[in-house]
């Protein structure tokens, strides 16, 4: 019975090792193709401490929009937030 346990125990810890390998792998490959501004804006969103018109000066960037468009693009961010925020 010891001998099942271990076997067990083992098989367990090699497909812990397998499922660790295999999302390292996805992570990588998930940014492998993207664009130089959407790699950036990701670190930056893990890595960075960002004010909300920061945050929209990002997306502007990688959306590929006009400066001019910053304050339509913050105005219908907000009223996307207070609408979901109703339905919450």
């Amino acid at each position: 019975m010891i001998a099942i346990w271990q076997g067990l125990f083992i098989f367990l810890s090699w497909l812990n090792i397998f499922l660790f390998v295999c999302l390292t792998i996805y992570r990588i490959s998930q940014d492998y193709g993207a664009p130089k501004e959407v790699k950036e804006f990701r670190w930056k969103l893990k890595n960075q401490n960002m004010t909300f018109d920061e945050l929209i000066l990002e997306i502007i960037k990688v959306k590929g929009l006009d400066k001019e468009d910053f304050e339509q693009l913050k105005s219908e961010m907000i009223e996307f937030v207070k609408e979901r925020r109703e339905f919450s």
